[in-house]
């Protein structure tokens, strides 16, 4: 049984998603190309633990578990798609209320500056066949929206009393 929690977030996650694809969709074409950024000072930041590379190695969805954690990464959130090295505040996995495909939702709090999370994210999704297809600041924040092998990743950080939040919406 999906608990109203799950639900919300699930909304939260499929919001995020959705304007990252809108996004996407509308401003690919339009996006400024940008140059890698130079070496950051964060280290080397580590994909997360999974065992899927690609959608195309993605379980079914009779098989997928829908799944909610506070402070742990799910299970079956996918290996290849790298997160920022911090507190995993939380993470979901659902299904897309449309698409029926898995979805994953993943915040962490780290307490580098917004500058070092920036270059580091940036040279992440800049590499390894990863592209910056959108890119928007705002105040305080960034929006980027990235694929690679058929996952979508909006990830958008901002920094607040001195932590920086970073949320993945991860589609496939």
């Amino acid at each position: 049984m999906i608990t109203r929690s799950l639900r919300t977030r699930s909304v939260a996650a499929a919001a995020v998603t959705g304007l990252a694809l809108l996004t996407t969709s509308c401003a690919a074409d339009d996006a400024p190309e940008t140059a890698p950024p130079a070496d950051s000072s964060a280290a080397d930041t580590p994909a997360a633990d999974g065992d899927s590379d690609s959608p195309s190695d993605a379980e079914p969805a009779e098989s997928f578990q829908e799944e909610e954690l506070d402070g742990a990464l799910v299970a079956s959130f996918p290996g290849g798609v790298p997160l920022y090295p911090g507190d995993v505040v939380s993470s979901l996995a659902v299904l897309g209320e449309v698409s029926e495909r898995p979805e994953w939702n993943v915040t962490i709090a780290t307490d580098d500056a917004l500058e070092v999370v920036d270059a580091a994210i940036r040279d992440d999704y800049t590499s390894d066949g990863w592209e910056i297809r959108t890119e928007m600041d705002h105040m305080d924040g960034h929006l980027l929206v990235t694929g690679k092998d058929g996952y979508t990743v909006s990830i958008t950080y901002s920094s607040a009393g001195g932590a920086v939040s970073i949320n993945y919406g991860v589609s496939s």
